[in-house]
């Protein structure tokens, strides 16, 4: 309180310019902000080798510093914030992660002119903690916006756009594998067309989902098996309670045969071996388009209780 008595009085008798004053507190701000670069580049590069909790107090430095001298919209604070919350979620610390990238998306989006891919990127990132909390239904909007922006800015066949496609057929499966042996008819049709579009990349039987030219994309095929086979309990996964969704894409041929199988979106893989399994030995009506004999891609859902 005297070193702010003793400025004003300065000030007010002329003995220090207030121009003077004043460059020199722009040269200090920008000696900050200089610190808080070379700071942020250290934080990525102790963050590629591994050293999070060498960077984190680095990381808290750099938004300390940008939180004092810019304004709480600028992107470059946004930056900051983005990556002490990778240090956080780097160390398992997923609720300040996520109050972090909250933050970080709402500087974004006051300029989401002309950052929609960072937006995308942060959308995927409060997804990803969603999804380490196994809450797939907050988690499906969130990829499912990630999708639409990818989709408008990169391209239906950008591989980052292809990724967070597979991301959000997973979560969106996930959340709503209750309805596995129901057709999920009465999805608004631009979602229905989308959630194929993703499960056909999810499958990667064949090379471009944006076509149908390969294969019809289909959504969850278990109520349109002829023959629909079911696993069995494994014992092994039986003594160990094991239990949970199994989700499988195939790709059917013209004569409703699957062709091939193989399980997606994690799981146990004990579970994950007998479903596909399954999935092999179950049968389809054949597909026309035109009455032309198509192959079809989709999934089927399993769902295995503790017994």
């Amino acid at each position: 309180m005297k070193l702010m008595i003793l400025v004003i009085a300065l000030l007010l008798f002329g003995i220090i310019p207030q121009s003077d004053l004043l460059q020199s507190q722009d040269a200090g701000r920008t000696k900050e902000l200089a610190t808080a670069v070379k700071l942020s580049a250290e934080v990525v590069r102790l963050y590629n080798e591994g050293r999070y909790k060498d960077a984190l107090p680095l990381a808290q430095q750099v938004v300390e510093i940008r939180q004092r001298f810019l304004s709480p919209d600028d992107v470059l604070l946004g930056d900051a914030l983005f990556n002490l919350g990778e240090m956080y979620l780097a160390e398992k610390k997923t609720s300040e992660a996520d109050n972090l990238f909250q933050r970080c998306l709402a500087i974004y989006e006051s300029h989401s002119d002309s950052n929609k891919v960072v937006i995308a990127r942060i959308l995927e990132r409060l997804a990803h903690i969603r999804v380490l909390k196994s809450d797939y239904d907050g988690a499906a909007p969130l990829y499912l916006r990630s999708v639409s922006i990818r989709e408008k800015e990169q391209g239906e066949s950008n591989p980052t756009t292809i990724n967070a496609m597979k991301n959000y057929a997973c979560t969106d499966l996930l959340a709503h594998g209750n309805r596995a042996n129901v057709l999920r008819d009465d999805l608004h049709p631009t979602k229905m067309v989308l959630n194929r579009r993703a499960i056909c990349w999810l499958g990667e039987f064949v090379d471009n989902c944006a076509e149908e030219t390969q294969a019809v994309a289909e959504d969850v095929l278990n109520s349109k098996a002829i023959t629909l086979v079911h696993p069995p309990y494994p014992p092994a996964a039986r003594k160990n309670h094991l239990s949970g969704k199994v989700i499988v894409a195939v790709l059917i041929d013209e004569l409703g045969n699957i062709i091939k199988a193989r399980s997606v979106c994690g799981g146990h893989s004990d579970l994950n071996t007998v479903a596909v399994n399954a999935a092999r030995l179950s049968k389809f009506s054949p597909r026309f388009v035109n009455q032309k004999p198509m192959k079809v891609t989709g999934v089927l859902v399993y769902s295995f209780v503790a017994q």
